[in-house]
């Protein structure tokens, strides 16, 4: 559905317990929609086995402005990922990751 849609521009699936198997595909189809201006996967049970889906995702959707990852358990290793979207992804504008398991030395490269 997300892969067709041409009119969809903002995407809320806060608080849903999706868990990383859904997420994944979520990324993935999310990758050929460019469309969707804001997305929030907060509180999705997310952790960082999603990283690569992630990456994917966002480096081929340059529409993307606003990304939401907060309360999830992202953490070692999804510092060197979100580098990589901030490279691949010039237009995202904001980005929270409020609450989860980051590190400083994790958080660092983004900064």
């Amino acid at each position: 559905m997300l892969k067709r849609n041409k009119s969809l521009t903002l995407l809320i699936l806060k608080n849903n317990p999706l868990g990383n198997e859904s997420c994944q595909e979520i990324l993935k189809s999310f990758s050929e929609n460019n469309t969707v201006t804001i997305l929030n996967l907060s509180s999705c049970g997310l952790e960082s086995i999603v990283d690569f889906e992630l990456v994917e995702a966002l480096s081929q959707n340059k529409k993307l402005r606003t990304l939401w990852l907060n309360e999830n358990q992202l953490s070692a290793g999804t510092g060197i990922s979100l580098r990589s979207i901030l490279t691949n992804n010039s237009r995202l504008e904001n980005l929270s990751l409020l609450t989860n398991q980051l590190t400083r030395d994790e958080v660092e490269p983004i900064i």
